[in-house]
Order: structure tokens, then C-alpha cells, then sequence
């Protein structure tokens, strides 16, 4: 079981951004979300977590695609294989989390009308 909290705020305009609070659960050999024990994205148990955690990839990792859950969009999309990476020293795989433009809500930041997209 994982407890999350996460808290982006603007320092600029002295304005919160985004917060969210998860709990999850899941397999320690395969990374895979694993429903039970209260799970929940803000307090809601109705959203299924799917797909492996994220944070945790499985053990022995492979350069494929793996699903992830993205806890803005509320489900598992695809982290492609991109390839290989030097981080301190150490040879990794790069996977790469490619989401359309997708309408999630609004945001007082925002630029845009609250039919605001998000791309990462």
C-alpha cells in the first residue's frame, strides 16, 4: 500500500495549481496496480487503477511499452520504449508518456478558455 500527496503551487502568482492524493496498491515483482485495500485517486474508490505504477517499474524492466496509470487522465496510457539513457553513471531505458491534447478541466492559469487541453 502507497500513500501519495502531491501540491503544485505558482510561487509567481501566489496560486495553487494542482493538487491530488492517491492511494494504491501494488505487486512488488510485477509492478501491476493491484485494486483492493481503499484505493482511490482524491478520494474516489470508484476509479480502477490499471496498468503498472509508474514510479516502480516491474523487476527485469524490458524496452517495450509499458501501460502506466496517469492519475490526471484517471487511466493507463502507453510508456513507450525510447531508447537508452546515462543517468549518473548508469546505462537506463528512456520510456516516453506521448498524451494527445485531451480536454481535463480549467485552471485559473490557464491562457485559454476552461476548455483547456493538456499535452505532455
Amino acid at each position: 500500500m502507497w500513500n501519495e500527496f502531491s501540491y503544485v503551487y505558482d510561487t509567481t502568482n501566489n496560486q495553487p495549481v494542482q493538487m491530488m492524493t492517491r492511494r494504491f496498491a501494488f505487486d512488488r515483482k510485477t509492478a501491476e496496480l493491484v485494486n483492493c485495500c481503499g484505493a482511490s485517486v482524491n478520494g474516489n474508490t470508484h476509479i480502477k487503477q490499471s496498468g503498472v505504477v509508474g514510479y516502480v517499474f516491474p523487476m527485469n524492466t524490458q524496452p517495450k511499452t509499458y501501460q502506466v496509470f496517469d492519475t490526471t487522465l484517471n487511466k493507463p496510457v502507453p510508456f513507450t520504449y525510447a531508447g537508452t539513457a546515462t543517468v549518473g553513471g548508469i546505462k537506463t531505458y528512456k520510456f516516453v508518456e506521448d498524451v494527445p491534447p485531451t480536454k481535463i478541466g480549467f485552471s485559473p492559469l490557464s491562457s485559454t478558455s476552461p476548455s483547456t487541453t493538456r499535452s505532455t
